[in-house]
């Protein structure tokens, strides 16, 4: 891969990966408890909790506080309501930069909060830079399988579909940073790396599905 040119304008997900879920009836895969991706900032950037069981995603709660003691109330009333407080739910957050404070609190406040860092070691060392490209890939692989229900949330499908990776010259795959990603007008995709890491964990049980429609032509 890395011999071809233009591998910084080649995403993860496509866009039309996405839109063919829609052409599946994909049962869901329930659990007895709920499971949440967590996204942190300052208040720039949303800050984003989607919350799934099983196979499906049962909620995305965006927004946006500067004020961190008033972000996490705002948090606590989310994990509540999607009863987070389950002794088996777990909450994956990223410690990246200031997520790793606000993570810390939570912990304090008795969440059962699991620390990501995308620049952690993959577990496949031979094909990724790190674990965050790892995770992306997973979720890609997850969706090309048509294993997971995704919400009607056009922001969420569009940031899915608008992440964008490199080769390195030891032909590992790395994301696109948000830095470099900003400079060339790419959207932050705060929804999306929530949804991600919501799914950190799933090993991807196959529902059972069925083409519920013909799909569309483009």
């Amino acid at each position: 891969l890395a011999e071809f040119g233009g591998l910084e304008e080649q995403v993860v997900i496509n866009f039309s990966t996405i839109a063919d879920l829609d052409n599946y009836d994909i049962k869901h895969v329930s659990e007895s408890y709920n499971v949440a991706g967590l996204d942190l900032s300052a208040g720039g950037d949303e800050q984003v909790v989607v919350i799934r069981n099983g196979n499906k995603v049962i909620g995305v709660e965006a927004f946006k506080y500067a004020d961190t003691t008033v972000l996490l109330d705002r948090l606590a009333e989310v994990f509540y309501k999607y009863d987070l407080d389950n002794s088996d739910s777990v909450i994956y957050g990223d410690a990246g930069g200031l997520g790793k404070p606000i993570l810390d609190q939570l912990h304090r406040d008795g969440w059962n909060v699991n620390y990501v860092l995308n620049q952690a070691a993959p577990y496949n060392k031979l094909a990724y830079l790190n674990r965050g490209a790892e995770l992306w890939y997973s979720i890609a692989r997850h969706i090309e399988n048509a294993e997971i229900i995704i919400p009607a949330d056009v922001t969420l499908r569009k940031q899915l579909a608008s992440r964008y990776y490199a080769v390195t010259p030891q032909n590992k795959i790395q994301l696109e940073s948000k830095r470099q990603a900003k400079a060339k007008g790419h959207a932050s995709p705060d929804r999306a790396d929530a949804f991600v890491l919501a799914f950190a964990d799933y090993r991807g049980v196959l529902p059972s599905r069925v083409i519920s429609r013909e799909p569309v032509v483009q």
